[in-house]
């Protein structure tokens, strides 16, 4: 079986495996499987584990030490809630 593209293998319904032989099933299965790893690495791909720049990542992610990433303001909220508190 030659080689699928993502098209190829998305336009596959029940009708076309239905028309296909054992081997032909089980080549595409086997070729799905293989794009679907990829496919999953390519989105689990980020700085840390590619060549990708830091400025690729998702800016809701966390960095490693489980800070927010640059531009989460988590930290306004308590400081807003203590505005009217003098300092000691």
């Amino acid at each position: 079986m030659a080689k699928l593209t993502i098209a190829e293998i998305a336009a596959v319904d029940a009708d076309a495996v239905a028309r296909m032989s054992q081997m032909e099933v089980d080549g595409f299965a086997l070729q799905a499987a293989k794009m679907v790893r990829h496919l999953a690495n390519q989105l689990a791909a980020n700085s840390a584990n590619s060549s990708r720049p830091p400025s690729s990542d998702a800016p809701w992610r966390r960095d490693r030490s489980g800070k927010p990433a640059a531009g989460d303001d988590q930290t306004a909220a308590p400081a807003a809630a203590n505005a009217d508190k003098k300092p000691e």
